[in-house]
């Protein structure tokens, strides 16, 4: 949860903390001031969907009010995880099960083995996060979903076993 808190004293400072969420900005005035034009910050968090800020009791504003209140009042962001599937791209014949999940939920999954992945000519040199293999090597999966689409690419070498000089020209 993303917090806003508004105090509204003489001279007061308005004070949001995020807590995941993107910053927002402060609000400043006096205990009565009017509020009017101002709007409910906007705030973002990657793998997540804003549902909207929500008061200490649990209720969602639809906008600030009309004036800034006496004392310390606290509104909070509330998220929701977004689908963050995991899949691999075999690059071959077969299949290798993906996972789905939500941004930051544990991934409880053994990472699978190559198992029925088969390509003519090549044998399965471990997977990547990038196609061409310039990324990062994978052999498990991270401890949480990762915001967002994952994707595991499947690298190839050539299998020169029982090939001779003479298969070369």
């Amino acid at each position: 949860y993303g917090k806003a808190i508004y105090t509204a004293m003489a001279k007061a400072l308005g004070d949001q903390v995020q807590n995941g969420g993107s910053a927002v900005s402060d609000i400043e005035g006096k205990t009565g001031e009017s509020l009017a034009g101002v709007a409910l910050p906007a705030t973002e968090r990657a793998g997540y969907t804003f549902l909207g800020w929500f008061d200490a009791e649990g209720n969602e504003l639809a906008a600030l009010p009309e004036t800034l209140p006496a004392g310390e009042t606290v509104y909070t962001a509330r998220w929701e995880a977004d689908a963050a599937p995991i899949v691999f791209d075999k690059n071959a014949s077969g299949s290798v099960p993906g996972r789905q999940g939500t941004t930051d939920a544990p991934v409880n999954a053994d990472f699978p083995e190559p198992g029925a992945l088969s390509r003519p000519g090549y044998l399965f040199a471990g997977w990547n996060t990038q196609a061409d293999g310039k990324g990062l090597a994978v052999s498990e999966f991270p401890e949480t979903f990762p915001a967002g689409k994952t994707v595991y690419y499947a690298q190839w070498k050539l299998d020169v076993s029982g090939l001779t000089g003479k298969s070369f020209s």
